[in-house]
């Protein structure tokens, strides 16, 4: 798809902890009782609107969901506000444990695992980004 849908209005996202049934879809898949995952105290859990690529407004029941460090979260959620504004479409937006746990399935190399990695990369970490996207140099 090449065109953006127009611009949009009526656009809401909430920030919350990780709810423990979400806690129970993620464990052993996106995440795991491992000292290099992050505790659930430090992610936050988003409920996020979004336009599919049908021009329809996901939202309530239908809104998209993410788990980012906490850190980003209102970062996060201001620039899916900003993509929703320009009428940017997405395919989806779901955790990658509804695909199995698969982050092939979920398109886009998104959604990847971090636990099974003896060693994590810096370039990996969530917090990597700065405000208008570019990455940060040491």
């Amino acid at each position: 798809m090449g065109a953006l849908l127009g611009p949009r209005t009526g656009f809401a996202a909430t920030i919350a902890e990780v709810p423990a049934p979400v806690q129970e879809r993620m464990r052993g898949r996106s995440w795991r009782d491992d000292p290099r995952c992050p505790g659930w105290d430090a992610l936050a859990y988003l409920r996020i609107d979004y336009l599919d690529f049908d021009g329809a407004h996901r939202r309530g029941a239908d809104a998209g969901e993410l788990v980012v460090a906490r850190a980003i979260a209102r970062d996060t959620a201001l620039l899916f506000a900003r993509l929703f504004a320009i009428g940017f479409p997405l395919r989806r937006m779901q955790l990658v444990d509804d695909l199995d746990g698969d982050p092939r399935r979920a398109g886009l190399g998104v959604g990847r695992r971090l636990a099974p990695r003896r060693r994590l990369s810096p370039h990996r970490s969530p917090r990597r980004l700065n405000r208008a996207g570019a990455p940060r140099s040491r």
